[in-house]
C-alpha cells in the first residue's frame, strides 16, 4: 500500500460525576489541540517498546526506567501506560506523574486527569 496520514478516532467515554472536575480541566486546556506523534522510529524498536509494557503490567521495579531508556516514539506511547499502570496499582497520582518525562506532549493533559495530590507535586 502506498504510504498514507493515519488518523485514530475513539469512540467510547464513560465519565463519572467524580470525574467531571477533571473533565473541566482536560477540555480549559488546549494544548492537548495540537498534540501530534512524533515520527515513528525504527519498527525493531517495537521489541524494546514491549519489554517495558510487559515490565510495567507485571509491575516490576525497572518498568519505568525501560520507559525512560525508549526511542521518542515509542517513550510517549509507553509514558501513558507507565502513569496509568502506576496509577491502577494504587500509587498517588505524584508519583504515576513522575513517569512522564518533562518534555512529554502529553505532560499537561494528564496533570489535569491527576488528583490535587499531585498537582501539588508539579
Amino acid at each position: 500500500m502506498k504510504l498514507g496520514v493515519y488518523y485514530h478516532y475513539v469512540g467510547s467515554l464513560h465519565l463519572y460525576a467524580k470525574h467531571l472536575e477533571r473533565a473541566r480541566k482536560v477540555l480549559e486546556d488546549t494544548t492537548w489541540l495540537g498534540l501530534e506523534m512524533p515520527p515513528l522510529s525504527d519498527p525493531k524498536d517495537l521489541r524494546q517498546f514491549l519489554a517495558a509494557e510487559r515490565a510495567l503490567r507485571l509491575g516490576a521495579s525497572e518498568g519505568v526506567r525501560f520507559v525512560s531508556e525508549l526511542p521518542e516514539f515509542w517513550k510517549q506511547l509507553a509514558e501513558v501506560l507507565a502513569c496509568y499502570s502506576l496509577t491502577k496499582k494504587g500509587n498517588d497520582s505524584a508519583l504515576s506523574l513522575a513517569a512522564i518525562s518533562k518534555g512529554s506532549s502529553y505532560r499537561n493533559l494528564l496533570f489535569n486527569l491527576a488528583d490535587e495530590r499531585a498537582l501539588i507535586h508539579k
